[in-house]
Parts: structure tokens; C-alpha cells; sequence
């Protein structure tokens, strides 16, 4: 499974066209495997779309929200991993119905729809945020898209690769 795209009627996760893909799968600037403590994150099947800020970020899947942080003002802007690593983005989790989550990060800050708490359930197009300037974004605005397993063994995030229909 892990070797082949999964293929379960994702779509772009933004409305904006065309958008261009800074980093992609295994990109060498932070789309990587990294030990943390007894554990690993798995960011390697993550995508980088350029997209202008403001641009609507819709839900790729359908699924229930299991995390939202909309409270960061801080935004880094540099190059440097060490540094870049420690600046969360304001994000949203989404969890399906086969125990995938997708993950959208450098939303604006109060942006994520009033509709949306953890808990809810999220339907596919749904405009769930705006593209914003949160967390370490380097020296272009992007939204950071994943699909993730979590607390498989010895992984506290595996990365999945993903394919969309659009």
C-alpha cells in the first residue's frame, strides 16, 4: 500500500488554478523522515502548492475534523531547517473513514470556516480556510497538503502517497 498512490477520490485541495508545486514527494527541504525522541515523522508523500494568499483551501476528502489550530501570528520566512521546524502553522486535521488523516497547514490566522470544530464532520469542496502566512512557510506563500497514518509503530506520523482525481 505504501508503494502505490492512494487512489480514494481525493480532490486538489484548493480552488485556485493553476497552482504550482514547490516541494513534492521526498523534496529534500522538509519533506523527509526525521527521528523526534522514540519516534519518527514521516513528512516524505507531503505536497507544496503555491497558491496566492487568500486562496479558498477546501477539504480533499471527506472526513470528521480532528484537529484545528487557528491562534499563531507567527510566520518564519527563511531557509533554515533548524529553525523553520520550530514555527507551526495555523492547520487543519481531517480524519476518513479508513483511518487516513489529511493535514492542511499556513492557514491566515482566523480563517477556519466558524463552521468547522474538532468533531465535526467535513464534507468534500467544503472551503475549510484561507492560504495564509503561518508558520514556517520559506520565501513563498504554500499550502503544506499530507495524508498521514498515525501511531503506527515506531511512527508517531507515516506519510502516504496520494493521487487526486482533478
Amino acid at each position: 500500500m505504501l508503494n502505490q498512490p492512494i487512489d480514494s477520490g481525493y480532490i486538489l485541495p484548493f480552488k485556485s488554478r493553476p497552482a504550482k508545486v514547490l516541494q513534492g514527494w521526498h523534496g529534500g527541504y522538509s519533506h523527509f523522515s526525521r527521528q523526534i525522541g522514540r519516534f519518527v515523522i514521516d513528512d516524505s508523500y507531503a505536497i507544496d502548492f503555491e497558491l496566492p494568499l487568500r486562496s479558498e483551501i477546501i477539504a480533499a476528502r471527506a472526513g470528521i475534523a480532528t484537529g484545528i489550530v487557528d491562534w499563531i501570528k507567527a510566520c518564519y520566512k527563511g531557509l533554515d531547517f533548524k529553525i523553520g521546524a520550530s514555527y507551526p502553522g495555523n492547520h487543519i486535521e481531517i480524519r476518513h473513514d479508513d483511518g487516513s488523516y489529511a493535514y492542511y497547514e499556513h492557514l491566515e490566522l482566523g480563517s477556519i470556516s466558524p463552521f468547522i470544530e474538532e468533531g465535526s464532520y467535513v464534507e468534500q469542496g467544503k472551503v475549510i480556510g484561507l492560504l495564509g502566512q503561518s508558520g514556517w512557510i520559506g520565501p513563498t506563500p504554500h499550502l503544506h497538503f499530507e495524508v498521514y497514518e498515525r501511531g503506527i509503530e515506531g511512527f508517531m506520523r507515516k506519510s502516504l502517497p496520494v493521487s487526486f482525481r482533478d
